[in-house]
């Protein structure tokens, strides 16, 4: 046995008389969260709070399988995840306290705005917009270069809402998401808020592309010439919104589920019972998954069409009929 196989064999066998250090809150929806000591939060059940206290006031981990009637890896893996952020120390130095979620905000002037948003450009896709595909490549890449910076936009939404409730500033960073470059921001602060905040910071991204989607759509109606520009662009962002909200990546879609479904660890368990051929909410979420997964797809070849135009359907077609 290697000297950490032997580390970790003692962190399953020992007692962890108050060796946790943690944070937590339960929400007005009944969701938990638990901080640990390097800023690593996540959303667990009851069941799994239930097993922290109780290995924290002594119990080892064969005692709370029993009693618990848990597997003993999920128990070790949590062990392990607290361990990894700096959540266990030595027996009698450890602190559990728990967090008072303030009163939830009025969110009802910020969703009539974004589904009014939402309502003309809906409006100008059915009666204004015409163009489909760019005639020319260079005309694609001046589309393709509005889209790109409009992901900044999307990413400012997060930063800021994530400020405005939690008071931090939040991390940032690059990354690229299926075929689209994106400026993350990492909004983990939002799992101590109440349900109406989370919800702003989750659609926060969406709220300002649907800004800049306006501005785009005012700019076309008062300038009918505009809509050759502005209807392919409208269309990438909406394709880009397609992989936002697909539940398979991590991002928008995937927390806006988690919340309305208020379940933890929704991807893994989501996988489990699609397989299981249950009908439940999980089974619903790898439904949708699958779904937008196609979407994604079908939004990427729409994608490289709506951009590339006329020079790619002159590549393709000498390709076939040379």
């Amino acid at each position: 046995m290697s000297q950490d196989d032997r580390k970790e064999e003692k962190l399953i066998d020992r007692r962890f008389a108050r060796s946790l250090v943690f944070e937590y809150g339960v929400l007005d929806d009944g969701n938990i969260w638990v901080a640990l000591p390097d800023r690593h939060i996540f959303r667990i059940d009851k069941l799994t709070l239930n097993v922290m206290l109780d290995l924290n006031a002594g119990k080892t981990v064969k005692e709370c399988s029993d009693k618990y009637a848990i597997d003993l890896n999920h128990i070790e893996t949590l062990l392990r995840t607290v361990a990894g952020h700096s959540g266990l120390v030595p027996e009698n130095s450890g602190r559990i306290s728990r967090f008072a979620v303030r009163p939830d905000s009025d969110v009802s002037g910020y969703l009539i705005a974004f589904f009014a948003m939402l309502a003309l450009q809906a409006y100008y896709f059915l009666f204004r917009s015409h163009t489909v595909l760019m005639g020319k490549l260079s005309e694609g890449v001046i589309v393709a270069a509005a889209a790109v910076a409009a992901v900044i936009f999307h990413e400012a939404g997060h930063f800021l809402a994530t400020w405005k409730f939690t008071g931090v500033k939040p991390k940032a960073g690059f990354e690229m998401n299926f075929i689209f470059p994106t400026v993350y921001v990492d909004t983990h602060e939002a799992w101590k808020l109440p349900k109406n905040e989370r919800l702003v910071i989750n659609t926060a991204g969406m709220f300002l592309d649907l800004a800049v989607n306006t501005i785009a759509v005012a700019a076309a109606l008062a300038l009918p010439a505009a809509e050759y520009y502005v209807t392919p662009f409208l269309i990438t962002q909406y394709m880009r919104w397609s992989v936002l909200l697909n539940p398979v990546f991590k991002g928008d879609g995937y927390w806006l589920l988690s919340d309305i479904f208020g379940l933890a660890n929704m991807e893994k368990k989501g996988i489990e019972e699609l397989k299981k051929l249950k009908f439940s909410p999980l089974s619903a979420f790898g439904l949708i998954s699958i779904a937008f997964s196609i979407i994604s797809f079908i939004g990427f070849v729409w994608f490289i069409l709506s951009l590339a135009g006329a020079a790619f359907r002159a590549v393709l077609a000498r390709l076939v009929f040379k």
